[in-house]
């Protein structure tokens, strides 16, 4: 049975022993491709039969605006993360990815926001682990206000869901 607007579980395929994986989309959707992170989140949540790509069971997908010390125990829990942002640098719409270690930020300042490696350290300091963790960034070619991803982004959309899901599946 395809999925029904806002249920996030749609259909999926179990595989044996697989890890329990944490998606995180994360972003400010209100400028333009900051917003890729959650975009793509959402795309994965929502996937079913007829969009692609699908999700086994024990995936869960989350949308953030931002990274928070929130997500530390939650992410403690997981055996395998992936985070999904934009980054400034790059020839629009071109996808990275790279593996994660924990690692606690230069500043002590206390804010609401921290940066991947942080939240890593904060999960493995407060909660004893973290999780293997990829990072895929989309270089954006405009972070104006707008809620409209530039072509080259929206363009990489389709490559950069399968590259996560085939790091779901690996």
């Amino acid at each position: 049975m395809p999925a029904q607007p806002g249920d996030h579980k749609g259909r999926h395929y179990t595989y044996p022993h697989m890890p329990h994986t944490l998606i995180i989309g994360y972003g400010n959707p209100l400028r333009g491709d900051d917003g890729v992170g959650p975009r793509a989140a959402a795309l994965l949540a929502d996937a079913d039969e007829e969009t692609r790509p699908l999700l086994p069971d024990g995936v869960q997908v989350l949308v953030c605006h931002q990274l928070t010390i929130e997500l530390a125990s939650q992410i403690a829990e997981t055996d395998r993360l992936i985070l999904v942002d934009a980054r400034a640098t790059g020839a629009p719409g071109a996808i990275e990815q790279c593996v994660l270690t924990p690692a606690l930020p230069d500043s002590t300042s206390l804010t609401h926001y921290i940066d991947a490696r942080g939240l890593l350290a904060a999960a493995e300091l407060l909660y004893g682990r973290a999780p293997e963790t990829v990072l895929f960034t989309v270089s954006g070619g405009s972070f104006d206000a707008g809620e409209t991803l530039s072509p080259a982004v929206a363009n990489s959309l389709p490559d950069l869901l399968a590259q996560i899901r085939q790091a779901v599946l690996s």
